[in-house]
């Protein structure tokens, strides 16, 4: 019996069953979801959702993974035990961008053409809470506390702050043209202007603060996305096909990387030492070593690879 036990221990581990590590891809182009295995690198699943999914958000402690579908106004319910679809989430408007608390209990959902986010109570479903924010907001971050929702208002260029308990306003700051994903930690907020090739870094101690609380940092052709660690912040470059690699102690780029076509979504892998990156022209994900600044590894996925917002399993 022990024997057994043991046998059965180490297959898990090998096969990374025991321990998940995965990524959720949502594919714009074919209305799926591939769900990549980040140890070994290989598709594990490919799930059907709703028409045009792009944002993505997880939670490993509700184990599900929550996939906004922009054409069919919906959010799909992925159970991450299984890879199957165990609820559909209709809404009233056009979903893009998703985050979730770190609390687990609500999913906020940026409602692009309605210019509106949507609190979505994740013990239940029905239960919605919604407010109107500024001009087509697209990404989300929440703050360490579950306390605070930051939008990136996109045609309106700025960034608003939402007190959670009863979505009022807290604040505003404008920030560079056209600003889109938005990433947070601790209290520095990263925020991607687009049409100004720039990153701002603002203090969300000082989120209403007119001048002098944020800095911008100048990156590659139209960026898209951003991600932060402890020690360096990774943006994605839309049309230069690149991951642009900034050291958060100096301000400093320190790499850029090639990647694929299109490069969009991207997620740091802790427990691998990794960054994936969705590339929307070239229908698969990039992987990134932390250490050496090199792609390691590439992922056939499915048409048209978006991957917006938090899509690894939380380690």
């Amino acid at each position: 019996m022990q024997v057994f036990v043991y046998v059965l221990l180490l297959a898990l581990l090998l096969t990374g069953c025991g321990e998940q590590h995965l990524a959720y891809i949502t594919n714009q182009g074919d209305n799926t979801v591939s769900v990549i295995n980040t140890r070994s690198h290989q598709i594990q699943a490919t799930i059907k959702v709703g028409k045009a999914p792009v944002g993505v958000a997880v939670s490993r402690q509700l184990q599900r993974a929550f996939i906004s579908n922009v054409e069919s106004n919906s959010i799909s319910v992925i159970n991450t035990q299984n890879q199957q679809v165990v609820a559909t989430i209709a809404l009233k408007g056009s979903p893009v961008g998703l985050a979730m608390a770190p609390n687990n209990q609500t999913l906020y959902v940026a409602d692009w053409f309605s210019d509106r986010i949507i609190a979505i109570n994740t013990a239940n479903y029905h239960d919605q809470r919604e407010v109107i924010v500024a001009k087509a907001p697209a990404g989300l971050a929440v703050s360490a506390d579950s306390q605070t929702l930051y939008v990136a208002a996109r045609d309106s260029d700025e960034i608003v702050s939402i007190k959670t308990a009863d979505l009022s306003l807290l604040g505003r700051q404008k920030v560079g043209k056209h600003p889109f994903g938005l990433s947070i930690n601790g209290t520095q907020l990263y925020v991607v202007n687009v049409y100004d090739n720039t990153v701002s870094i603002i203090d969300t101690k000082n989120i209403d603060a007119k001048n002098g609380t944020q800095k911008r940092l100048k990156v590659g052709e139209h960026p898209y996305c951003a991600v932060a660690s402890a020690t360096h912040l990774y943006i994605t470059n839309t049309q230069d096909d690149t991951v642009t690699i900034i050291d958060l102690t100096t301000d400093k780029t320190i790499a850029t990387v090639e990647v694929g076509m299109t490069p969009e979504g991207l997620s740091i892998d802790k427990a691998n030492n990794q960054v994936l990156v969705a590339n929307w022209g070239t229908n698969n994900v990039s992987v990134i070593n932390m250490a050496t600044h090199q792609v390691s590894h590439t992922i056939k996925t499915g048409d048209k690879s978006r991957a917006f917002g938090q899509f690894i399993l939380a380690q």
